[in-house]
């Protein structure tokens, strides 16, 4: 679940709300969470009508989330190094988002305009450079 949180924050997908998450239970009867599934760039301006951010909350908040914001939801999903999942989840989307835009067809402009608003929120919640590969 913490993977996923930093994935819809990271992706601007502010349509994370509570029905985009199930669980599956196997012939024995055990859960486990189902795939993702409903994960899109969503992104309410912050000045709309929709009350802005995301749909579901980290840390109490809904938007203008910050590393400290993200290493205490962290601690409280018993996640060791938060840092760290934070770290491979921004790695993989800003390599692989551009990747699947080319093989989904998306038009360049439509793929800028995703990805500037997704550096935007990365620098704002102002996450160590270290913590953030950009490709320029």
């Amino acid at each position: 679940m913490f993977v996923r949180m930093l994935f819809n924050i990271i992706a601007v997908n502010h349509d994370d709300h509570a029905k985009n998450t199930s669980f599956i239970m196997n012939e024995k009867g055990e859960w486990k969470l189902s795939p993702v599934y409903d994960i899109t760039y969503v992104c309410r301006p912050r000045s709309s009508w929709i009350v802005g951010g995301h749909s579901c909350t980290m840390n109490g908040k809904n938007d203008h989330f910050t590393l400290y914001d993200i290493e205490k939801t962290g601690e409280t999903y018993g996640v060791k190094a938060p840092k760290l999942v934070l770290e491979k989840v921004i790695t993989t989307f800003n390599e692989e988002f551009p990747k699947l835009c080319k093989e989904y067809n998306v038009t360049a402009d439509k793929t800028k305009q995703i990805t500037t608003k997704t550096k935007e929120y990365q620098d704002e919640m102002q996450i160590p450079k270290s913590l953030s590969p950009q490709k320029t």
